[in-house]
């Protein structure tokens, strides 16, 4: 595991689903999401981009999950 992978996976483990850590936790599901897909990690690439595609298809980071073809 890369250092940046492992500083995201620390930043979940942190942050609360919800209350004030939550924007952040989001945050880096997105990057890390991205990483993963980046590394042909597709799998758990779908896995961080989950939360994400259950939201409407606006939505900045769905769009971007769409993109990426990690919504399936």
């Amino acid at each position: 595991m890369r250092r940046g992978e492992a500083e995201l996976r620390a930043a979940l483990a942190m942050a609360q689903p919800d209350g004030p850590g939550r924007a952040a936790r989001k945050t880096a599901k997105l990057i890390l999401a991205a990483i993963l897909a980046g590394q042909g990690r597709r799998g758990e690439a779908q896995m961080m981009a989950a939360e994400f595609c259950g939201t409407a298809k606006k939505d900045p980071a769905r769009v971007f999950m769409d993109k990426a073809k990690l919504c399936v």
